[in-house]
């Protein structure tokens, strides 16, 4: 599991909240409200004056979760992020489902229910290692994918404010070209280059760090980074070897990592907790870690009688699923990864006897076609 915090919090909650369950003028066919009131969420970011009036992101998940672990998660989330407030403010949780992968999509109208005042429910530089802590410990108490591990670091990367069909595109290269690597086809800079011509691409540009081929629709450019297209990629034996040790060690080191991550990440909460009865008024009464059986010893619960309320969104508009009220969603243009289709083809012309290796031509026989449609379609607000 990632999590991720959307830089924009500007924008009319209309916006915002239909960037989340709308598809243009239908509902999102993927998407569920978890928890709060989209049409309430919109009228409560709406009377905020101030300029940044929300505070959206996303947890998303390689694995397909059940509601129970979805709920424990959203529960320790609140309680991570915002303790002794969690009854004081009106999160929208809705959750998109592409396949496989889960997420988890929340918008937190920036404002204290009980007082009204401006309450800020995330500072960067102050609460990013809590809620980094608390990523890690969900990782491992939910047995979910661990992207610090060393096996796990992306030799390539994307920018997650591509429009969806480039965004899928790159990740299609990018999982190609690492298989690519894998089976030792391509072992350097100049043979990525080729491999990417092979495919149909037109090379923009090589710097440094990263190659840029050119869009087919006539657009921007778009660029290849990672270390995999960097000048002076390398992949050898003694990579993979390095790679091992790595593993090795980061899994020996887990039992002493994640008592010492339990421990401060009780520290940070608590140290929280107190600002905001501090700054807020906040009382214990609204402190629910207690309540809901949460203990840093295991975020995980091991019998949980509750279940989400769940919520299609159809034609109507959705009622409130929890009393807690209104909530608010991702701003225009923050597109976060959750597509992992990946076009494969069986046949034996397509392998070419490359050790069931595809060749870049097959596998983007269409790839081309698909970008070129693009621009006809309009940009795309899915995620």
């Amino acid at each position: 599991m990632i999590g991720k915090f959307f830089k924009h919090g500007k924008g009319s909650g209309g916006s915002a909240v239909n960037y989340l369950t709308k598809e243009g003028p239908h509902p999102r066919p993927d998407a569920t409200v978890l928890r709060g009131d989209p049409q309430r969420t919109i009228k409560l970011i709406n009377s905020l004056k101030t300029e940044n009036r929300y505070t959206s992101g996303v947890l998303s998940f390689e694995e397909s979760m059940s509601a129970d672990d979805i709920n424990q998660i959203i529960d320790s989330f609140e309680t991570v992020l915002m303790p002794s407030m969690e009854k004081r403010v009106a999160p929208l949780w809705v959750q998109h489902q592409d396949h496989d992968r889960t997420e988890l999509h929340f918008v937190i109208p920036k404002v204290d229910l009980d007082t009204g005042k401006s309450f800020q429910p995330y500072y960067h530089a102050a609460d990013m290692k809590r809620v980094n802590d608390w990523k890690n410990l969900v990782n491992h108490d939910f047995k979910l994918s661990d992207p610090s591990a060393p096996e796990r670091k992306r030799t390539s990367s994307f920018s997650r404010a591509l429009p969806r069909e480039k965004f899928e595109a790159v990740q299609m290269i990018n999982n190609a070209m690492e298989q690519q690597i894998s089976a030792g086809i391509i072992t350097n800079r100049q043979d990525m280059v080729e491999a990417l011509k092979k495919a149909g691409f037109e090379i923009a540009r090589e710097v440094k760090s990263s190659i840029s081929i050119k869009g087919p629709d006539g657009g921007k450019n778009i660029r290849l980074t990672g270390e995999i297209y960097a000048k002076d990629f390398r992949f050898s034996e003694e990579t993979g070897a390095r790679i091992e040790a790595s593993q090795r060690e980061y899994a020996a080191n887990t039992g002493q990592r994640i008592s010492e991550t339990r421990e401060r990440l009780g520290r940070f909460v608590e140290d929280k907790r107190q600002f905001n009865q501090e700054k807020y008024g906040a009382s214990d009464a609204y402190d629910l870690a207690a309540s809901r059986g949460l203990g840093f010893d295991s975020l995980r619960r091991p019998d949980v009688d509750e279940r989400l309320p769940v919520e299609r969104i159809d034609e109507h508009e959705p009622e409130v699923s929890r009393s807690e009220g209104p909530v608010g969603e991702p701003a225009d243009g923050d597109n976060v990864a959750h597509a992992e289709g990946r076009e494969r083809s069986n046949t034996n012309e397509q392998n070419d006897g490359n050790n069931g290796v595809q060749q870049p031509e097959a596998m983007f026989a269409d790839l081309l076609k698909k970008l070129e449609e693009e621009q006809d379609r309009g940009p795309s607000h899915r995620m």
